[in-house]
């Protein structure tokens, strides 16, 4: 399974975070310092979030995920812009 990174725009606390997350779907705290989303839409991507700004989506090719329509919604409902990272 492929994945894309970004990194927010400014800091966020996780437990914020994941409150403000809740409404849009299911979210974890799989290990101290990382959340991960299930959206409630099953067209979105699953994502980790780390407490080091980074962001995280595993991406299914075969499920037609709408990766940047969900980046523009994450970061509404973050608060933040998101930032791609470069691939290695």
């Amino acid at each position: 399974m492929a994945s894309v990174r970004y990194v927010v725009d400014g800091a966020y606390n996780l437990a914020e975070v994941a409150r403000r997350l809740e409404p849009h779907g299911v979210v974890y705290e799989p290990e101290p310092g990382r959340l991960r989303l299930v959206p409630d839409d099953p067209t979105y991507p699953e994502t980790f979030l780390g407490s080091d700004g980074v962001v995280e989506m595993r991406l299914d090719p075969s499920a037609g995920q709408r990766v940047d329509e969900f980046v523009g919604d994450l970061s509404s409902w973050l608060g933040l812009d998101l930032t791609p990272v470069a691939s290695r």
